[in-house]
């Protein structure tokens, strides 16, 4: 179909109409949302500013602008031979170009589409390559990957993740291995439980300079990763050069992967995808049996959660596996037994079994959302969607695919073309099973429709207690975001029309995309920040600390709102402490301890070891440890600070 054509069928024919009406509808709606983002950047807090001056022109007279605009391309188009003919003599002439102009792209399609199959992988590498670097780069800065280069790391989990990996990286090695005890004194803790990469934290243990960090250069290997892996899942169902590329540029540029950078051991979103790939591809079983086997136990010196959601789709591909007669049951359990030991021998040396305590709440809170692909859940995620409420965590339950890859899926579900084809047969049995038990985990115990609750499981306290452990269940739901942005692209790439065709929808779909999740996409934290510590606190401190007294107790125990200073103190001098911030911690001995200190401050009955410190709001509770002159006090202008002389 030429130019003449294609434009005589969308101004002539009722399905080219209503594709020229959807166009105008959306064109008409990114200009007004993209007014109300303007207007929420530069005028929310400042009325007064001159530019904010008759707002209601900017927000519904530019999109009734590009609405008229939309209508007159249309009747232009419509009656351009007329107005060709009569007045524009040159519009025909300038059709014949933009024809020729088309053949020329053609042409140069038909001849990337022929290079051989193997060349075509190294340049779609080498670009995808490229994209990832590009995209590193807009979003942190290389900067980060110097390993001495720290002051990024200067808040919330991220500078919980380096100072867990500092005091870990100057303790003594102890067993287990990831176990140190100059945090959460007296009980101790795990390298696992402040998120700070245990896999890497072993290995530069005694490699790195106390300090340095490598942070950095794991955010690149999991953006490396995210884009090799989906090429390579990509290729699997085509092999076209730009197509192939585009295609993986929207499984790479995952909102739900760019949004988790903040918690860095959860990036390693590649280890999802390798497990979609194992499943799609059509390789031999053993090699993907040993595969399997070993991103499992990759993932348990990455994150726990990570584990649990992939020991899922592991479980299910062996039942998949011995249902089709590929695998014997003997064999299956064999291999079930020694991964699954494999991978709690991991969590054992990690030290995750070190303490007692577990989350016993809040399983429910953080739960997914039955519209959560279609959901934002903040005004800066997307410049197209508005947020829908929800009566979950917003954070977790985030796995918005994108405007651009909404609209794909959503015409090709309305036209029912969207392909089931890899849940349809008996051979991908436990594929489903695997999307069908992650969803439910993902969605419970509360099922809801935006902040509408349809119903709950019911559960006992035993099942909710067990299941808090792994209460951010939202992200159990990533897999199957993944898989609808696959299938999507799988569906579309197997339609019966043209690849220039193709490629032309989905590169609109792509600008639509990267507009649409360009906060998540550009630098969206401050990554040239400094660390901030109570300075006056940390040299009072530091003044106290000598050989004999070298624990830092602070009331009450856990993560007091200065724990960072306490923390990064004592892996400089290696000292001890009782606080600090942890996903997991035995709360009956943290609270028992807390008692301890309590009764000590009360009583002035003070251990010389011990350097004490409380904030202010407790002076009087302590008075008699402050007035006692066999005390030391001295005061900042928050904590009091005090040792016995």
């Amino acid at each position: 179909m030429n130019l003449e054509n294609t434009l005589d069928y969308l101004v002539s024919k009722k399905k080219g109409n209503f594709l020229f009406l959807i166009f105008t509808i959306i064109m008409t709606l990114l200009g007004y949302f993209s007014q109300i983002k303007w207007i929420q950047k530069h005028c929310e807090n400042d009325l007064s500013n001159s530019i904010c001056k008759n707002l209601d022109v900017r927000l519904y007279g530019i999109p009734a602008l590009i609405l008229i605009l939309c209508i007159t391309l249309f009747f232009l188009l419509k009656f351009r031979r007329t107005i060709g003919k009569n007045f524009f003599p040159f519009l025909n002439l300038s059709i014949k170009y933009l024809n020729l102009i088309k053949q020329k792209f053609i042409n140069i399609f038909n001849f990337i589409d022929n290079i051989n199959d193997q060349n075509k992988f190294y340049i779609s590498f080498i670009v995808i390559t490229f994209i990832s670097l590009l995209v590193f780069s807009i979003k942190f800065s290389f900067k980060i990957l110097d390993p001495s280069y720290v002051n990024w790391l200067n808040s919330g989990d991220l500078i919980q993740n380096y100072l867990g990996w500092y005091t870990y990286q100057t303790s003594p090695l102890s067993f287990p291995l990831g176990v140190h005890y100059t945090m959460n004194y007296p009980m101790g803790t795990s390298i696992g439980y402040t998120d700070s990469l245990p896999l890497f934290a072993l290995i530069f243990k005694y490699i790195l300079p106390a300090g340095y960090q490598y942070f950095g250069i794991w955010l690149l290997i999991c953006h490396l990763m995210q884009a090799w892996l989906s090429l390579l899942i990509i290729r699997i169902f085509n092999r076209n050069l730009l197509l192939s590329l585009i295609s993986s540029v929207f499984i790479y540029l995952s909102p739900v992967f760019l949004h988790r950078y903040l918690h860095m051991n959860l990036e390693c979103h590649w280890l999802v995808l390798l497990t979609i790939y194992i499943y799609m591809t059509k390789l031999n079983l053993n090699y993907k049996l040993k595969l399997f086997s070993l991103i499992l136990i990759i993932s348990a010196w990455i994150h726990p959660y990570v584990s649990f959601l992939l020991a899922i789709y592991y479980s299910f591909f062996l039942f998949q596996e011995f249902i089709n007669s590929n695998l014997k049951i003997k064999n299956a359990l064999i291999n079930f037994s020694i991964t699954i030991f494999s991978v709690i021998i991991s969590f054992y040396v990690i030290g995750y079994f070190h303490l007692n305590g577990t989350a016993d709440y809040g399983y429910g809170s953080y739960s997914a959302n039955i519209i959560s692909i279609f959901n934002p859940t903040s005004d800066a995620y997307s410049n197209i969607l508005k947020v829908i409420p929800i009566n979950t965590d917003s954070f977790e339950s985030f796995n918005y695919i994108g405007f651009g890859l909404i609209l794909l899926f959503l015409s090709l579900l309305i036209n029912f073309k969207f392909n089931f084809y890899y849940f349809k047969s008996k051979k991908n049995i436990g594929f489903l099973l695997s999307v069908i038990v992650t969803i439910l985990v993902s969605l419970s115990p509360h099922i809801s429709f935006g902040n509408i609750k349809l119903f709950s499981l019911p559960l006992t306290n035993d099942i909710y207690n067990i299941l808090s452990i792994f209460r951010s269940n939202g992200r159990f739901l990533w897999p199957v975001t993944y898989l609808i942005s696959i299938i999507s692209l799988y569906s579309f790439l197997k339609l019966d029309f043209s690849n220039t065709k193709k490629l032309f929808i989905l590169s609109i779909l792509l600008i639509i995309q990267i507009y649409d999740i360009n906060y998540l996409i550009k630098n969206s934290y401050s990554f040239v920040g400094k660390q901030n510590y109570d300075n006056d606190l940390y040299t009072l401190l530091k003044a106290s600390l000598n050989e004999k007294r070298n624990i830092i107790i602070g009331y009450p125990s856990g993560a007091e709102v200065n724990y960072h200073t306490i923390q990064y103190l004592c892996a400089q001098k290696r000292c001890q402490t009782n606080v600090g911030y942890f996903a997991r911690n035995d709360l009956k001995a943290e609270n028992k301890f807390s008692e301890i200190i309590f009764n000590e401050l009360k009583t002035n009955n003070l251990n010389k070891i011990n350097i004490y410190y409380f904030d202010k709001k407790y002076s009087k509770t302590f008075a008699s440890t402050l007035n006692s002159d066999i005390n030391l006090c001295k005061e900042t202008q928050l904590y009091n600070i005090c040792v016995r002389k």
